[in-house]
């Protein structure tokens, strides 16, 4: 099996939220999940992000790293609160330690 490393934001009701993480961390394909942040938010603010996943081959992967850099996520984002910006970094900094492995 080929290791991949995902980062992902979760929004939602809390109780749902927790039921989530509760199924995603007994699911035996996810190992050494970390939680980076969990905050109250007064709205939605990736709403507009659509939920899609796709396997990708490591061509297709090797390109998509070309198409959007870590190091440059953030001229490619909107400026949300304090709060979010930490989150953005903090996946950042995750991809390029895993992109170093």
């Amino acid at each position: 099996m080929i290791p991949a490393f995902i980062a992902d934001g979760l929004e939602s009701e809390q109780a749902a939220l927790e039921q989530a993480y509760a199924r995603i961390s007994q699911d035996m394909r996810h190992q050494y999940l970390c939680k980076v942040a969990d905050y109250p938010i007064a709205a939605r603010r990736f709403a507009e992000w659509p939920l899609a996943f796709q396997t990708l081959s490591p061509a297709q992967f090797a390109h998509l790293g070309r198409y959007l850099v870590p190091t440059q996520v953030k001229q490619h984002l909107p400026v949300y609160g304090s709060a979010d910006t930490l989150f953005v970094e903090a996946m950042r900094a995750l991809m390029q330690v895993s992109a170093v492995k």
